[in-house]
């Protein structure tokens, strides 16, 4: 992509779920360069994410950019992995659970309030140690008594 210019390399290969993924990522300096669209952009990072998925072979590739002066890949990789894991635990759920892209409230006030009260719905079942939320909204869905047992349970 950059060519072979890169300050830092790191590679991980990971297996769970019946998932193998290889990553690599690479760490470009271009803080002696002016970028015009990013004028305090100090690094690329750029990811190669290949492996098999349920016997599937796949490769996505990403690029990010950051001010941060740090050099490291392994610094990095962990920032990322840390950024999807959220997007995965959270967002992902609020989305595909809970449908809440295909909301019809509108207006910024009004759906970020929404947003919280999801977010705090899932909480609880996580601190109630449920490992599907989908599982939970199913058992919990029209019993309110059952559901304020939960929130007792953590002292809410």
């Amino acid at each position: 992509m950059f060519g072979n210019s890169y300050t830092d390399l790191d590679y991980t290969l990971e297996n769970n779920r019946g998932r193998e993924e290889n990553r690599a990522i690479y760490v470009y300096d271009v803080s002696s360069q002016t970028i015009p669209q990013w004028p305090s952009c100090n690094n690329f990072i750029y990811t190669v994410n290949s492996g098999y998925r349920k016997g599937k072979p796949y490769e996505q590739t990403h690029l990010y950019i950051t001010s941060r002066k740090e050099v490291s890949a392994k610094f990095y990789i962990a920032k990322i992995r840390n950024h999807w894991a959220i997007e995965n635990c959270c967002h992902w759920v609020k989305d595909a659970i809970m449908y809440e892209d295909k909301g019809m409230v509108k207006g910024m006030n009004l759906s970020s309030k929404i947003s919280l009260i999801r977010s705090l719905v899932v909480n609880i079942y996580r601190l109630n140690k449920y490992k599907s939320i989908k599982a939970a909204i199913e058992k919990y869905s029209n019993r309110l008594t059952e559901s304020y047992s939960l929130m007792e349970i953590i002292h809410i």
